[in-house]
């Protein structure tokens, strides 16, 4: 049995289990999911997706007839998706503002998205073609549609949009559907709750074309279903698309003189102080600073440099960038912190504001830029949508040197589990030198070790790693394997019969390579405080990701609930 793993997933069972599904997150096993950034914001524990749930819901009893309809179905509807770009007119990485509806967990949740880059194409036969058409989950299929009257582009549906399985268990073809919102009875609850259902008078979604913006109307949703037309918990019923105007900074002259920086700053998210080694070129009246976005590493954004020692930032756009093959567009943004009392956890948690401008004020004497606001990259041109979040940022020259870094430590272990098929570690890899020094990441490296022999990860068995790896790069994540979130280091592994497992750290820079000390922990001891079978079961049930029950899951995703003799329950995500 492989494992699935997504740290959303894990805020919303327990933070010391195991099972997992990829970070894309998949839901009715439709894999693909488009919404990292506002998934994240809104998933920070589980009780927050439960409280976030509306009366919408997918209707899993639901039974729908085509007889009596107006208009005539076409049966059986065709399998062939279109995944190739058609010819023509190609209109590229127009800015999408979409409000959706995913499925999390059993959870129908709606979404506002905004930045999503979607691609159209007129074809010279009159035919409108539409890529990724919805917000909420990457099909990387075209939608085809035509031009009707005036401006107006029609789109007869259903059309096949999504296919998932494999060669061996078969594959299942999803289908876009115009839908309306419908009540229901839910028998289960005893109450009533709305749904999405085939409209039954048309089958066409109208859209409008003008001044390149494509924009739908109607309140009607474009959903996701099955064949037989039961809506599987996704669909946009708004999109407006529009061309972007802004252009990326562009690189300075000068910029190979730019040398590096450490950016320090607050992270918020895990409560610690962090930095990350940047370049910046500051000259008289400017100052450049490149490599704020991780996945955008040549992207520049530019500040004006004033008589008084202030470096002054402004909103500026950064490009697109797809990190998880779903494109968006990206914005550096200045903003002030906010404090905002949360109800439900009976805290404050801190939340960016998006301001007019970001100063940093000069320290002449170290050569630093220090700032009490706050750097903002985000998807979209608002900041609802955070993809990294610098409070306080701090810009000093850095000069590597080759120190050793600090030790690694253990945060948790899960043993071999034959159930299962894996064991996993958590560990906390310091992105410190033993003295607190700022080591770049793009130089430090870890082994893993079974007894006394280092671990080589091979392809065959790590199938998402491009090439066998045993110095494994710090920032190396795979979604399933290799999980990372600050200095958390997941590593599931797939052997059994070792006492003691260690890792160590590994930094070559300065033409050097200088190393932690191997950190060892004891299999009979490390595991002592996550061991899920320390209680008997007494049940256990599954469910698919829509929440229906299954009696005996086949192949796919499922959720995996297991009661405790002590009244407790375990929830995993587990996949055959």
């Amino acid at each position: 049995m492989r494992k699935i793993y997504s740290l959303l997933a894990a805020a919303l069972v327990s933070a010391a289990s195991f099972a997992h599904e990829p970070s894309n997150v998949s839901a009715t096993s439709l894999q693909g999911m488009r919404l990292p950034a506002q998934l994240k914001n809104l998933t920070e524990a589980g009780a927050k997706v439960k409280s976030a749930a509306t009366r919408i819901k997918v209707d899993n009893n639901a039974s729908f007839s085509w007889a009596n309809t107006g208009f005539a179905r076409k049966a059986p509807l065709s399998t062939d998706i279109i995944t190739a770009q058609p010819e023509g007119t190609l209109h590229k990485n127009l800015y999408n503002t979409a409000h959706g509806y995913l499925v999390f967990w059993g959870y129908v949740l709606d979404m506002n998205s905004d930045g999503y880059a979607n691609d159209v194409v007129e074809a010279d036969d009159g035919a409108f073609y539409i890529f990724n058409p919805y917000s909420t989950i990457t099909t990387n299929s075209w939608l085809k549609g035509y031009k009707g009257e005036n401006d107006t582009i029609l789109v007869d549906l259903p059309q096949p949009v999504y296919k998932e399985g494999d060669d061996a268990s078969g594959y299942t073809t999803y289908y876009a559907f115009k839908m309306n919102l419908v009540k229901y009875w839910d028998e289960e609850e005893a109450d009533s709750f709305l749904t999405y259902k085939p409209d039954t008078v048309s089958q066409t979604v109208k859209f409008v074309w003008r001044n390149d913006s494509l924009i739908k109307t109607g309140s009607d949703l474009l959903a996701l279903a099955t064949e037989d037309g039961a809506w599987v918990g996704y669909g946009d019923d708004s999109i407006a698309m529009h061309k972007v105007t802004d252009v990326p900074v562009e690189a300075p002259a000068d910029g190979d003189k730019a040398t590096d920086y450490a950016l320090k700053y607050y992270d918020i998210s895990n409560a610690y102080n962090d930095f990350k080694i940047v370049k910046a070129l500051v000259s008289d009246k400017d100052i450049y600073v490149k490599g704020l976005v991780g996945t955008m590493p040549d992207t520049w954004i530019k500040g004006e440099l004033t008589a008084d020692g202030k470096a002054t930032f402004k909103h500026q756009y950064l490009g697109v960038d797809a990190p998880q093959g779903a494109p968006y567009h990206t914005w550096f943004i200045p903003a002030s912190v906010d404090s905002v009392y949360d109800d439900y956890f009976g805290e404050y948690s801190k939340y960016p504001v998006e301001a007019k401008e970001l100063t940093f004020s000069l320290d002449a004497a170290s050569g630093s830029f220090k700032s009490d606001s706050a750097i903002v990259t985000s998807m979209g041109s608002k900041v609802t949508s955070t993809v990294e979040f610098y409070d306080t940022p701090e810009l000093s020259p850095y000069k590597e040197v080759a120190v050793a870094p600090a030790n690694p430590s253990l945060i948790t272990f899960m043993p071999y589990d034959e159930s299962y098929g894996y064991g996993g570690m958590q560990l906390d890899l310091p992105k410190t030198g033993a003295n607190g020094e700022a080591l770049d990441v793009s130089k430090l490296y870890y082994n893993i070790y079974f007894d006394d022999e280092v671990m080589t990860f091979m392809p065959d068995e790590y199938t998402k790693i491009p090439e066998e790896m045993t110095d494994v790069p710090y920032s190396y994540s795979d979604g399933l394997d290799f999980v990372v979130s600050g200095t958390s280091h997941i590593i599931y592994f797939y052997t059994t019969g070792f006492d003691k497992f260690g890792a160590q750290l590994i930094y070559k820079a300065a033409g050097e390579t200088k190393t932690s000390d191997i950190v060892w922990f004891d299999t009979a001891t490390a595991g002592v405080n996550h061991a899920v079978s320390d209680l008997k079961g007494v049940s256990t049930t599954f469910h698919d990701l829509s929440g229906r029950e299954v009696k005996s899951p086949a192949n796919g995703i499922y959720i995996k609930t297991v009661k405790y003799a002590d009244g407790t329950f375990k929830t995993f995500k587990v996949a055959k």
